[in-house]
C-alpha cells in the first residue's frame, strides 16, 4: 500500500510586523468597518488582533492584505501515513502512551492538553513537519520509507480482520435498542451518529461479541418472560446506580411479606407499589432495600411452617443450599463411619467398553493422577490403599506405576465421586489412616512403608516369596505384589 503525498491549503503565519502594521488600519476605521470593507469575517479579524488566531488561509491574506502571501509556509499534509506510523509505534512499544508520543514530537511546545485529534483522525491533515519527526523515529530503527509504508499495511490489514463491518451489526444493535430500551453508543462507547453518518464504518470485534452475548441473554429474558432478568441485562450495559437496588430483585420479598406477614408493600416503598408495576420506577433505595430483607428474614424464623417452595428465590436457593450441605455431611459421614458400604466400590469401579480396553491406553503416573481428580496427595493415597483391589485392576507399571489416563478422567466425572473424595480429603486433614492389613507375625513393619522410588526384590513373610515396593515418589502407601501368583497387596 502507497501513501500519496497530498499538500493542503498553506495557512500563513502572521509576523509581528504584519500584525501591527494590522492594528494600525483597524485604528483609523474601527474593527466593523474595516472587517466590511475587507469582506472578511469580524471573527477572523476580531480572533487575529487578539492573537487567538495566528495564521490565516491564503485567501483571507490577500483579502487583509491586498497581496500575495509569501512563498515559504508550512505546508500540511494527509494524516493517513501520519496516523498508520503512530499505531505501529504504539504496537510496537507497549510502554508508550499516546500523551508520551505527543510530547516527543511536539518537544518544544508548552501545551496544558494533548490533541488527540491528530491521532485519531478527526484533524484529517498534519504539519509536514510532524510527520517528518514520526518517521525519522523509524528511520533511526533502520526502517526506510518504502519498509514503514509496507509494515503500516500490514498491520492494517491485520487490524481489518478483526473488525466488523457496522452494516453486519446494526440489526443486533437495533434489537437492543428496542428490547433495552438503551442507546448502542453504550456498547461501541462512541457516538451511534458517527456510524450512521459514515463516518465509522466498522467496530471492533470484542464489541460485536459483546452485543451478541447480550441478545441471547435478552432473547432468554423475553421468553421467560422475566422482567428482573431484562433489568440485569440492561444495567450490564448502563451500570448499576449506587445507593439504590432495582425492584424487581425486591418484588417477590414484598409478595411474600404481604401473604405471610400481612404487610403492605407502601409500608417498605414510600408509595404505591402501583408506580413500579407499571414501570414509571425502576429502583428502590439501598437502605428500603436492606429493610425489606430484614423483615423475610425475621418472619421465616416466625413462621417455620411456611412451606419452603413458598420462600423467596434468594432465600429458597440459600435453604436449599444448607439441606443440601446437610446430606452431603451425612453420606460423607456414613461412608467413613460404614466401611462396608459398596457405594465407593460402585463409584470407582471401571467401567470397560472392551476387554482390556485401558491396557493400551495413554498412561498418566500415580504421583499427576491426584492433580486431575482434583485430591491432595494424603486423601488419594488414602484412597489407593483402602480400595488395592480396584486399582490392581488398571495399574500398570512402566518404570513407574501408573493410571490409564481415560480411567482418571472418567472417575473425575463421576456421579457420586465427590462424595468420595469428600470422605478422604476428611480423613487426610484429620490424619485418620487406614489400618494396614494384617499378615501372619504382625503387622507390616515401619521400615518396610517407606516409600522408595524404584523396585526393590526383598524377602518377606508373605509365603517366602520375593515381593516389590512399587510405590512412586512422595506416596504413603506400599503395594507389595508377587511376580509368580500376579498377586497385588497395598498398605498403608
Amino acid at each position: 500500500m502507497h501513501f500519496e503525498r497530498q499538500l493542503h491549503q498553506r495557512r500563513i503565519k502572521i509576523s509581528e510586523s504584519l500584525l501591527e502594521g494590522l492594528k494600525g488600519e483597524v485604528s483609523k476605521k474601527g474593527l466593523p468597518d474595516f472587517a466590511r470593507d475587507k469582506r472578511v469575517p469580524y471573527t477572523i479579524i476580531y480572533n487575529l488582533l487578539r492573537q487567538k488566531t495566528k495564521s490565516l488561509s491564503a485567501k483571507d491574506y490577500r483579502r487583509i492584505f491586498g497581496e500575495d502571501p509569501p512563498y515559504e509556509t508550512t505546508q500540511r499534509v494527509d494524516g493517513e501515513f501520519f496516523r498508520g506510523m503512530v499505531r505501529l509505534w504504539l504496537f510496537l512499544h507497549d510502554d508508550v502512551t499516546g500523551k508520551d508520543l505527543y510530547g516527543a514530537l511536539h518537544p518544544a511546545k508548552h501545551y496544558k492538553k494533548v490533541d488527540y485529534r491528530i491521532f485519531s483522525g478527526k484533524v484529517q491533515t498534519v504539519t509536514w513537519a510532524i510527520e517528518k519527526a514520526m518517521e525519522k523515529k523509524f528511520s533511526d530503527q533502520g526502517l526506510s520509507r518504502p519498509e514503514i509504508e509496507v509494515w503500516v499495511a500490514e498491520m492494517s490489514e491485520a487490524e481489518n480482520r478483526e473488525r466488523i463491518p457496522y452494516e453486519e451489526a446494526k440489526p443486533v444493535l437495533d434489537f437492543l435498542r428496542w428490547a433495552l430500551e438503551i442507546s448502542p453508543g453504550r456498547i461501541l462507547n462512541q457516538a451511534i451518529s458517527r456510524f450512521e453518518s459514515g463516518e465509522l464504518k466498522t467496530i471492533p470485534k470484542e464489541y460485536y461479541e459483546v452485543a451478541l452475548g447480550l441478545k441471547a441473554r435478552t432473547e432468554r429474558a423475553l421468553r421467560s418472560g422475566s422482567r428482573r432478568e431484562l433489568e440485569f441485562a440492561r444495567e450490564q450495559i448502563a451500570g448499576k446506580r449506587e445507593g439504590f437496588t432495582l425492584f424487581s430483585e425486591l418484588e417477590e420479598q414484598l409478595e411474600f411479606l404481604r401473604t405471610y406477614g400481612k404487610k403492605g408493600p407502601k409500608k417498605y416503598l414510600g408509595r404505591s407499589i402501583g408506580h413500579y408495576e407499571r414501570s414509571k420506577l425502576l429502583r428502590v433505595a439501598s437502605w428500603r432495600a436492606r429493610r425489606i430483607k430484614k423483615d423475610c428474614e425475621a418472619l421465616i424464623r416466625e413462621k417455620p411452617e411456611i412451606p419452603i417452595m413458598a420462600l423467596p428465590q434468594s432465600f429458597l436457593k440459600r435453604r436449599i443450599a444448607r439441606l443440601s450441605g446437610t446430606m452431603k455431611a451425612l453420606l460423607v459421614r456414613n461412608l467413613i463411619e460404614d466401611e462396608s458400604n459398596p457405594y465407593e466400590k460402585l463409584v470407582l469401579k471401571p467401567f470397560y467398553r472392551s476387554s482390556g480396553e485401558f491396557l493400551t491406553e495413554a498412561l498418566i503416573s500415580m504421583d499427576r493422577a491426584p492433580m486431575i481428580l482434583g485430591m491432595s496427595r494424603k486423601a488419594f493415597d488414602l484412597m489407593v490403599a483402602r480400595h488395592g483391589d480396584l486399582f490392581r485392576k488398571v495399574a500398570k507399571y512402566e518404570d513407574r506405576w501408573c493410571l490409564p489416563v481415560a480411567y482418571v478422567e472418567a472417575l473425575e466425572k463421576r456421579e457420586g465421586f465427590v462424595h468420595v473424595r469428600e470422605k478422604y480429603e476428611l480423613l487426610a486433614r484429620k490424619e485418620v489412616y487406614v489400618s494396614p492389613p494384617k499378615r501372619e507375625g504382625g503387622p507390616v513393619s515401619p521400615s518396610e512403608t517407606n516409600p522408595t522410588h524404584s523396585p526393590v526384590a526383598r524377602k518377606d513373610n508373605i509365603g517366602d516369596e520375593p515381593t516389590h515396593c512399587l510405590t512412586n515418589r512422595g506416596s504413603t502407601f506400599l503395594l507389595l505384589c508377587s511376580p509368580e501368583q500376579g498377586s497385588l497387596v497395598l498398605a498403608a
